[in-house]
């Protein structure tokens, strides 16, 4: 190895030692997380599977998603005033993929989703429950 090739290793391993340094401090630099559960039901049913969409309506803070399983979901949420969005989808009666497979189809009312009217206030406490009770009718 010769010297420039030495010099050149050396330095690159700087850099990369304090890359890691860098990337692995404990300072967060993002608003502080609450740790938010619930129970989403449809017609007093547990919904059986899809998402959680909760975005902030003041403009601060990030959209945060959530998987919904067995009528349960889990996020971390920062604090603030958030609009909701729930998605659902089950196999298309109608609707083929382009193998002639049924499809998939988003079934729960718009006003749960695209043209959501469903709100959330997020407290700030390390954790919070937030329930929510959709009739399809």
């Amino acid at each position: 190895m010769t010297i420039v090739q030495y010099r050149s290793w050396r330095w690159s391993l700087a850099g990369f030692a304090l890359m890691l340094s860098v990337g692995c401090s404990a300072q967060n630099d993002g608003p502080p997380l609450s740790d938010v559960i619930g129970n989403i039901t449809l017609d007093g049913q547990p919904l059986e599977q899809g998402r959680i969409i909760f975005d902030p309506t003041d403009g601060v803070g990030t959209s945060y998603g959530a998987i919904i399983a067995s009528g349960k979901y889990n996020a971390r949420l920062s604090a603030g005033p958030k609009s909701v969005s729930i998605f659902s989808y089950r196999p298309s009666k109608t609707i083929l993929d382009f193998e002639g497979n049924p499809s998939v189809e988003q079934f729960l009312p718009d006003r749960f989703n695209s043209k959501s009217t469903l709100t959330a206030e997020i407290s700030g406490e390390r954790k919070q429950s937030v329930d929510f009770e959709l009739q399809s009718k």
